[in-house]
Parts: C-alpha cells; structure tokens; sequence
C-alpha cells in the first residue's frame, strides 16, 4: 500500500466506515465513565462501611480487595473520560513515567487479547511541560500501531515502551518484535493517508503523532532498532511566558 490518494474508492470506503463508527463510539464515553464513576463511588462506599464492622481477617482481605480494586477501576474510567474529553488546552508539568503507565494500563486488555506481551521502561524521572491529553493520544496511537504489527510477527510478540531523560528534554519509544519497516517507508508513513497495511486504516495514526510532537516543538522518527522514537524538548512554545 502507499498514499490514499482517492477517498471515494471502494478499497478507501470501509476504512472510513471502520473510523466513523469507532468516532460515534467515542460519543458515548463520557457520559458512560461520568455515571461509571457515580456508580464506583457508591461501591467504595459502601465496602469502607463494611471494613469497619467486619472482625473477621479473611472477610477484611476480601473487602480490602474490592475497595482496591474499584479504585483501579475509577482510575482507568477517569483516564479514559480524559481521552475522551472535547479538545482543549490541558498544558501542565507531567511525569512522563505516570503518564506511560496510566495509558499501558488503559491498553493492557487489547495486549492480553492479542496474546502480545507489553513491557514498560520507566523510572526515568523525566517531568516535562507537555499538553497531556495530547500527548496521551499520541501514545494511544502508538500503541494501537506497535500492536497490530507485533501481533503479525514471531510466536511469542512483544511491545516495549521506554522512557528516558535527557538534558534538554524526554525520549518516548515504542518497539514492537513485529517486520520492521521496510527503508522506504522510514519517512513516509508520517504523511498523512500513508498506509501500508490492508483493511480498515486511513494512514492517520503516525501522522497524528507527527502533529503532536511538531505542537510540542518535538520531533518524531523511526528506525527498526528502537521502533518509533518521539522527542520532546524541556523548553517548549507551550510554556507561560
């Protein structure tokens, strides 16, 4: 596949198809995770209520596993709600470790379901002045990318998402065990509706987190030994004069 150069075409068409339904999906979110959270909120409750009246050992275990286990769940509703959320301006110092997880821990499902093993290099003590849920973007598509291809490589696939510090900045790489791309393609499949897998892709993913790193004065590139490589630098247009 190459560039997506008529939209109308029949081979385009449920691509596009594929991209609207998700978009409609993605209506929904909010208001789901609003009344999720209202319903996880009654839960907690309830269950702290019930730790202070239980004597029995193995009754505390139990509900002290429901209450950690419903605070997990607020957690991933709460950064999904945060994806989700109409665009806006959310510039802040962000812990790039805190934010890889968070996001790894949304995605943990598919990786599971796709049987790919998904590794996470942090405790890099990087803090940057970023647009989080921009950013947060760029990695979901990120990993929506390494996914696909790990998935379609060796019989035991693996992505690795690693953060590092540097002097004038922080690097974010995503690597899959999945065919690297071909010399060709190094450059190319940043542009947009630049594809090269059948089915239902636009070639928007890596272009979008072109556009983000390029909002963040970054940089994105690719190469197979590190996979997708996404620099940000510590001083940036975002910050308050």
């Amino acid at each position: 596949m190459g560039y997506l150069e008529d939209l109308r075409s029949e081979d385009v068409r449920p691509r596009l198809e594929a991209v609207y339904y998700k978009a409609e999906a993605g209506r929904c979110l909010n208001g789901v995770t609003h009344d999720l959270n209202n319903y996880l909120g009654t839960i907690l409750a309830y269950a702290d209520i019930l730790s202070l009246d239980v004597e029995d050992e193995d009754a505390k275990r139990s509900i002290n596993e429901i209450i950690e286990s419903v605070r997990r769940c607020t957690k991933l509703a709460n950064k999904l709600n945060g994806l989700a959320r109409p665009e806006k301006a959310n510039v802040s110092l962000v812990d790039l470790d805190t934010l890889v997880q968070g996001i790894c821990e949304l995605r943990a499902y598919d990786f599971r379901v796709a049987g790919v093993t998904l590794r996470m290099n942090l405790s890099s003590g990087a803090s940057l002045i970023v647009d989080a849920p921009k950013l947060e973007m760029a990695l979901v598509s990120l990993l929506s990318n390494a996914l696909e291809n790990a998935a379609r490589g060796d019989a035991e696939p693996v992505t690795e998402v690693s953060v590092a510090a540097e002097e004038d900045g922080g690097v974010l790489t995503v690597w899959d065990s999945g065919p690297p791309a071909a010399e060709s393609d190094w450059d190319a499949m940043f542009e947009p509706f630049y594809s090269t897998w059948n089915g239902a892709h636009v070639g928007l993913g890596l272009h979008v987190v072109r556009q983000i790193a390029a909002y963040h004065d970054g940089s994105v590139s690719y190469h197979p030994r590190c996979g997708v490589r996404l620099w940000l630098p510590r001083a940036n247009s975002l910050m308050p004069g």
